[in-house]
């Protein structure tokens, strides 16, 4: 069994069919905008609502980024005085975050650097 809209007339409004009316069409809608903003939202607020806790180094390597986004690992890490696999785990972390994303092959792409409001 499917829901299904119901658009209100004005005479509804007013009349007795309102209360039934609202509660289809908050179905209907809940269940089209859920699955649309869940997606949208969830990266967009991911630092905001869950709480993304970066350690220096990975600030460190995102304010890096921001500067050159064609830094190596081997670059970041020499520029950030740590090791390079350090680095490694900073950017899988970014990466797995949306905070930063790689664009291009690994060898001759760049990084961009998303939100930076957590900094």
């Amino acid at each position: 069994m499917g829901v299904t809209a119901h658009v209100l007339r004005p005479s509804e409004f007013y009349g007795g069919g309102v209360g039934v009316n609202v509660g289809v069409n908050v179905g209907v809608n809940v269940g089209v905008n859920v699955g649309v903003n869940v997606g949208v939202n969830v990266g967009v607020n991911v630092g905001v609502n869950v709480g993304v806790k970066l350690t220096e180094t990975e600030k460190r390597v995102i304010t890096t980024l921001m500067g050159d986004g064609n830094l190596t690992t081997k670059d970041l890490a020499a520029s950030i005085s740590v090791d390079p696999r350090t680095i490694e785990r900073g950017l899988k972390k970014l990466r797995e975050n949306k905070l930063i994303e790689r664009v291009g092959s690994d060898k001759s792409g760049e990084w961009r650097v998303g939100r930076h409001d957590y900094l």
